[in-house]
């Protein structure tokens, strides 16, 4: 009796840990995403490609460089999976756009690298 008893304290101690992990909410080591991030972050497309490896990047309104993630594919994703591979980015451009933080390194050091999960085009906004 004591045997299964220790049995359930142990599945349900794992069980706790299996279900806390997947549902961290932390900046990093995320395995469910609990808070999707919304097309809400005003960003201006900026051509950087005179620096090393930076190309088109999105400053912030507080000048911050972010350096979208540039996946490869073998077959084409959704746009839901990776909405930029399906969007035109031109210089001077101001959209609209969602990211979470990525952990591909890069050798342009203008800003971070983060994965784009929403973008779309103010309308009218060209500079």
């Amino acid at each position: 009796m004591k045997r299964q008893l220790n049995r359930l304290k142990t599945r349900i101690l794992l069980l706790f840990i299996l279900a806390s992990t997947l549902t961290n909410c932390g900046d990093e080591y995320i395995i469910i995403d609990c808070f999707p991030k919304q097309c809400g972050i005003t960003a201006t497309v900026i051509n950087l490609e005179g620096q090393d490896a930076c190309g088109l990047v999105f400053q912030l309104s507080d000048g911050t460089y972010l350096i979208p993630e540039k996946r490869n594919y073998i077959t084409a994703p959704s746009p839901e999976e990776d909405p930029l591979y399906y969007f035109y980015l031109e210089a001077g451009q101001k959209v609209e756009l969602g990211f979470k933080k990525s952990a591909v390194l890069t050798s342009c050091m203008s800003g971070k690298v983060v994965f784009i999960t929403c973008i779309r085009e103010v309308k009218g906004a060209i500079e």
